[in-house]
């Protein structure tokens, strides 16, 4: 690899109903990450709480651009939105790579670059057995078809956090060009994974716990020492078990204080009146 392995931009694409969970990631953002501190946020549906969040959220001395997303055929809201906004930051960071986190993504320990990318390799979420759900299968395939790739004996996970280059993004979102699709049968990542997969070697791990869509990876606060990630998900804010085992965690290991859990439950109401109440209140 020749490019600098230090140029890296974090990249989030967020909607508004993930502001709360954005603003617990940000925090552990803050206080964890070791390495350049460039972040780019999408701002998915234009919403105006965003920017106040982040102010909220981050140190002086982070760079960070907020942008609009960019102009779609699609009327769909939700993932195919987010996946478009997922490829379309290629064309505005200005680092050789992109770590590309979800709000969910709660970074729970110190957190370097060389965790992402080596002079050697870089971090793939996966394993190398074929232990992967049907729906993973489905969609690997069809990803495979729409650039034409290989398989090559590794097994990705569509899974944040996920390492884009750069270069390469821009070169998929040209050939592609998403923007102008109403929708496709594959997702952003196993698009990306097919389109680069030879050029690089890998790291392959399962640094994540905690939640994802509607499965339940672990919400156990025995964490192991790989873990790099407490996922905490929409759909585990509404789940009041895992929401207040995923916050329990977060406190008892001081990765969040007291006062953060509050303006959490704050933005939580703004976006989710239904709930509005702190455990043990």
């Amino acid at each position: 690899m020749n490019q600098n392995i230090d140029s890296i931009t974090l990249v989030y694409v967020c909607h508004i109903d993930d502001l709360s969970i954005l603003y617990l990631s940000l925090r552990c953002l803050d206080k964890n990450w070791r390495g350049h501190k460039k972040l780019l946020i999408i701002n998915e549906d234009g919403n105006t709480l965003l920017p106040g969040v982040v102010q909220d959220s981050l140190g002086a001395e982070w760079d960070v651009e907020i942008a609009d997303a960019p102009e779609m055929s699609t009327n769909e809201v939700g993932w195919y939105r987010q996946q478009i906004c997922k490829l379309y930051a290629g064309n505005i960071v200005t680092t050789d790579w992109q770590i590309i986190l979800d709000c969910k993504n709660l970074m729970i320990k110190e957190t370097y670059p060389s965790d992402f990318i080596t002079a050697t390799n870089i971090l793939l979420v996966g394993s190398m057995e074929p232990d992967i759900t049907e729906w993973d299968i489905k969609i690997l395939n069809e990803s495979r078809k729409i650039v034409n790739g290989i398989d090559i004996g590794i097994y990705p996970r569509c899974l944040t956090p996920w390492v884009f280059n750069t270069a390469l993004t821009r070169s998929l979102w040209n050939k592609l060009r998403p923007d102008k699709v109403t929708n496709w049968v594959g997702s952003e990542f196993y698009i990306y994974w097919y389109y680069s997969n030879c050029k690089f070697k890998y790291n392959v791990q399962f640094p994540i716990t905690g939640t994802c869509g509607g499965l339940i990876l672990s919400i156990s606060h025995d964490v192991p020492e790989r873990i790099m990630f407490w996922n905490l998900h929409r759909f585990g804010t509404a789940a009041p078990e895992i929401l207040s085992a995923s916050l329990t965690y977060l406190l008892i290991k001081h990765i969040i204080a007291a006062d953060e859990v509050t303006h959490f439950y704050t933005l939580l109401s703004r976006t989710n009146p239904t709930i509005s109440q702190i455990p043990g209140e």
